[in-house]
């Protein structure tokens, strides 16, 4: 007998009928309809792409409950306490079709190297040539070991760790097959970088479009999140942008302010996006060794730009005063080494369980 779902059929009539007007409850249905496997893959490809067409997907709240729905059947990290949370996150949404090097992942591993603890939950690449999970792998990372019941240990050993997403989120391996298929992002793209399950006090979130800047500023706010900046390069790269302004509203105790970043904001020249296109995962593991080396010259426009998005998260999260200063920052953790350090022993660390 074919599975049907009546909560996913009546969403999708319901969106035809009223489009965004459709009431956040029913969506949540459909949704743990789908994550219980109750609906099939035809109503689910249509159902991902009715909330893209309609722009559902899209509304703030939507988001916030969508993220509730699949953290409900999200396996828990064991031994970190959401009462004082002490990570720091830098994740984007992808999909912003520039391919761009792996920064938010480099960043995080500087990050860690200036002082902070940086907790990354990612996943392999869809949409570009090299995602976080694949970077890191091609660096000796064993992220297969790294689950939600061990990472607290992992934590002790190294100020960056990462989270495979399918360790954490196993009912998303039903919908997997069918976003390949219906090739555009869907509902589960945008949400990807808000369903970190370990706390965060601070956290940059890049989104591919100028438009979703406000959307998840405000879906951060419903969430309760705080010291939250959202980021989207005037091109559409979900990153701050090495190549001109950058649209970020940041989120904090309680209130959104807008500002534009520009890399003259970081005292930084300007690099082209084609000067920092991404390669192979292996390729770009052996770019980051060099860079964690210290052996990139000045300026280089792959260091620049990571060394922007290193200040933004080091200012997000208050260990730096000012950008500039972040920048700076950035720069001793690769100069000490201590960025690289960090990255061996996480790599270590994930080596050491059977």
């Amino acid at each position: 007998m074919t599975l049907s779902s009546a909560a996913v059929r009546r969403a999708m009539q319901l969106m035809d009928r009223v489009g965004q007007e459709i009431p956040v409850n029913e969506i949540e249905f459909a949704i743990h309809d789908i994550l219980q496997e109750k609906s099939n893959p035809v109503q689910i490809g249509a159902f991902l792409t009715a909330m893209r067409l309609t722009r559902v997907e899209q509304r703030p709240e939507v988001l916030m409950s969508t993220v509730n729905v699949i953290q409900s059947y999200s396996i828990p990290v064991e031994g970190i306490s959401s009462m004082q949370p002490k990570f720091v996150d830098i994740v984007g949404t992808g999909g912003d079709g520039h391919n761009t090097f792996n920064v938010s992942t480099a960043s995080g591993i500087i990050a860690a190297g200036a002082g902070v603890h940086v907790c990354k939950h990612g996943n392999k690449a869809s949409t570009s040539s090299s995602g976080s999970a694949d970077l890191l792998m091609s660096f000796g990372c064993d992220l297969l070991n790294v689950t939600a019941k061990n990472l607290i240990s992992i934590t002790d050993e190294s100020k960056f760790s990462f989270l495979f997403a399918p360790q954490c989120h196993p009912r998303l391996k039903i919908v997997a097959p069918i976003r390949k298929e219906i090739g555009v992002p869907s509902i589960f793209n945008l949400v990807g970088p808000l369903l970190n399950p370990v706390p965060t006090y601070a956290r940059i979130i890049g989104v591919s479009h100028p438009s979703l800047v406000p959307i998840f500023a405000q879906a951060l706010l419903l969430l309760g999140a705080d010291r939250s900046l959202v980021v989207c390069g005037e091109e559409g790269l979900d990153e701050i942008s090495p190549a001109g302004p950058t649209h970020a509203w940041l989120v904090k105790d309680g209130q959104i302010t807008q500002m534009i970043l520009t890399p003259e904001s970081f005292h930084l020249p300007r690099h082209p996006l084609s000067s920092v296109a991404s390669g192979t995962p292996s390729a770009n593991a052996v770019l980051l060794e060099k860079m964690l080396s210290n052996m990139l010259p000045k300026n280089h426009p792959v260091l620049d730009y990571v060394l922007m998005n290193t200040a933004m998260l080091l200012h997000v999260a208050g260990l730096a005063g000012s950008l500039h200063e972040g920048v700076l920052l950035a720069q001793e953790s690769i100069a000490s080494h201590a960025a690289l350090r960090e990255l061996e022993r996480f790599a270590s660390a994930t080596q050491n369980f059977e």
